[in-house]
């Protein structure tokens, strides 16, 4: 939305390379602007909610997450 906006401040207007539509300085744009910010925060969402639910399945079953523990010495001790 932020470059949608900084877009419509400098007059200039966003063409779809496939579709029939354009967002200008028209309300009808402003509009379709707005629908499309909705349906990216809402994607958004359910990708964490997603990501989330599978990590707590994981974890239920015990998977070990993290990176894996070395034998405890660095390459870098003697410096």
């Amino acid at each position: 939305m932020e470059i949608l906006s900084i877009a419509s401040q400098k007059e200039i207007n966003v063409l779809a390379v496939k579709g029939d539509w354009q967002l200008g300085n028209s309300i009808q744009s402003k509009i379709m602007a707005m629908g499309f910010s909705l349906a990216a925060e809402i994607e958004r969402d359910l990708i964490s909610q997603r990501t989330k639910e599978d990590l707590r399945v994981k974890k239920a079953e015990g998977k070990i997450w993290g990176r894996p523990k070395g034998p405890g010495k660095s390459k870098l001790d003697q410096y």
